[in-house]
């Protein structure tokens, strides 16, 4: 594509967000969070990585408020922090650059980490300890994580990385790498679903198998190379952009994953467990009458 045509088609993107806007000043989270994924395809399309960054910040802010807008928290002051950083986006368009869209998302995620901690919590802030955990959980599961030790069907390790990450930066503070990284793992796992999804259905898998350890390795190789710098920050958002490229384009082969059905089963028992059951039945009730007639 000629840089002439993609300035003319960069106009979609905006258009995107100011649907996110609109679906947003109207509290449609489930209209937002669909308009998140369109403005990640979008962006994949026109080979946009800002605005593939932008897309995945969006589609995770729209989760938390989907989990939190049943439970007694105040979200007001988070909900216009969001509004607002939607419309700062907007005024800077296709010109937007890393650090400011970095800005924006540390500014709105450090003040919702706030609201929605816990009243019985009284963690102070102490990013020193943030960063040295995460650091350890990273290092302690990025080779259990190459070596595939877990059967594919039960293999987690990605969303139990994830989910320890998201505990202690919301307790703890965080750095924007570490804000980063947490998106990164992510936006693998929504990657890693459609592959196992695929391995454990396709006999014919090598291919699959291949691609899906390709991309652990550049994910693990990122672990490694984990540090609080700049240039840290511009290869993770190029990797992002990758995950995320593959992500939609796993959207496109498959729709949607289908959710496991639960599957009744009739238990048959034989006739003298049967027989017993009634006898144990039938004395329980004889003894509550005997009880009511005392």
């Amino acid at each position: 594509m000629s840089q002439e045509s993609k300035k003319i088609y960069e106009s979609v993107l905006i258009e995107d967000l100011k649907a996110y806007l609109n679906g947003l000043e109207k509290q449609e989270f489930s209209f937002c969070n669909i308009i998140s994924n369109r403005l990640i395809t979008d962006a994949v399309f026109l080979d946009s990585k800002y605005f593939v960054l932008i897309g995945a910040i969006l589609k995770d802010i729209t989760f938390d408020y989907q989990f939190f807008k049943n439970k007694e928290i105040i979200l007001s002051k988070a909900y216009d922090n969001l509004k607002k950083m939607v419309k700062n986006i907007l005024e800077k368009g296709v010109e937007i650059k890393q650090d400011y869209i970095l800005d924006l998302y540390h500014e709105y995620f450090d003040e919702f980490r706030i609201i929605t901690s816990s009243t019985n919590e009284e963690y102070q802030e102490n990013k020193s300890f943030s960063i040295f955990v995460t650091k350890y959980i990273i290092d302690t599961f990025k080779d259990e994580l190459k070596s595939q030790n877990l059967p594919i069907n039960i293999d987690g390790l990605i969303f139990g990385i994830l989910n320890e990450i998201n505990r202690i930066i919301r307790s703890f503070g965080f750095v924007d790498q570490q804000l980063i990284l947490r998106l990164l793992i992510n936006y693998f796992g929504k990657v890693s679903e459609y592959f196992r999804y695929i391995l454990i259905l396709e006999k014919k898998s090598n291919k699959w198998q291949k691609l899906y350890l390709e991309y652990v390795d550049k994910v693990v190789k990122n672990f490694e190379s984990f540090d609080i710098s700049d240039s840290y920050l511009s290869s993770i958002i190029d990797l992002i952009f990758e995950i995320c490229k593959e992500w939609r384009f796993m959207f496109i082969r498959l729709l949607e994953i289908p959710k496991p059905q639960l599957i009744e089963r009739r238990i048959t028992m034989p006739d003298i467990v049967k027989q017993d059951l009634k006898e144990m039945v039938s004395d329980l009730i004889s003894s509550k009458l005997e009880d009511k007639e005392k």
